[in-house]
Formats: C-alpha cells, sequence, structure tokens
C-alpha cells in the first residue's frame, strides 16, 4: 500500500486507530485460529501406542497449543463466544479422532503399557445407557 499510496498512510491508520499499537482482538485470535485450522487437518495416526505418543510429542501437541492460544486472546471480552465457536468447530474434530484412534489402540492392547494392574475402567452395562452407566470392571 504504501508504494501506491506513499507513507502518509501510517498516519490515517493511526488516527483509525489501527495498527501495531492497537491491533483488533480478532485480529490477536486469527494466527493461532490459523494455526489451528492448518495443524487440526493432520491426522496423528500411528500403529503403534509408541508411534502415537511420539508423534504427539513431536508435532501433535502444536494443535493443542494452538487452540488455547486461541482461547487465551480473548478471555474476558464479548469476542470470547465467537472465539470458542471457532475453536471448537476446529479443534474438535481433530481431538475427538486422535482420541478415538488411540483408544483403538488400548484396547488392542489391553491395557496401557506400565499401567498398575487392578486399574478400573469405566464400562457401560448392556442394560445402560453409556452416559448413565457408572459400573466400573476390572481390566483383564
Amino acid at each position: 500500500m504504501r508504494a501506491c499510496h506513499g507513507t502518509g498512510g501510517g498516519r490515517r491508520s493511526a488516527r483509525l486507530g489501527v495498527g501495531e499499537a492497537s491491533e483488533s482482538p480478532y485480529a490477536v485470535a486469527l494466527a493461532p485460529l490459523a494455526r489451528l485450522a492448518e495443524r487440526a487437518l493432520q491426522v496423528l495416526g500411528g500403529e503403534s501406542l509408541q508411534a502415537v505418543t511420539d508423534a504427539y510429542a513431536r508435532d501433535g501437541f502444536r494443535c493443542d497449543r494452538a487452540a488455547v492460544e486461541a482461547l487465551g486472546s480473548v478471555i474476558g471480552t464479548e469476542r470470547e463466544a465467537v472465539v470458542q465457536g471457532a475453536v471448537r468447530a476446529l479443534y474438535l474434530p481433530w481431538v475427538d479422532r486422535t482420541a478415538r484412534h488411540f483408544q483403538s489402540l488400548v484396547s488392542a492392547a489391553g491395557a496401557l503399557p506400565g499401567a498398575p494392574s487392578g486399574l478400573r475402567q469405566r464400562r457401560t452395562c448392556a442394560s445402560c445407557s453409556p452416559t448413565a452407566c457408572a459400573s466400573t470392571w476390572p481390566i483383564s
């Protein structure tokens, strides 16, 4: 813009309250939301529990961090609900897909490696709804 309009634009934008000194709160949330959108497209996969945990430690945590940064950028403002909605739309599918994949690997392994024996796991009874059942059975 300055190449076309000279350097006077800086004074005009300063009078309007735009620029480095007073960034829009949405602009502050935009950078972590963009990172979240990019990271949430990447599948956190792996054929073993170790592969998944390694992938998360290497790069997967960045999706969580971007979600937290976006939410933290608008705490206590009227914009909070808007950013929460955007984070939910981007993050929920990724975290759900990741958790289900991890759970399938734990199920295939029988338990988490190194978990104490006798650890109890919440399971549902055939006669209960998944949200109402509070039965716990030992992991076999």
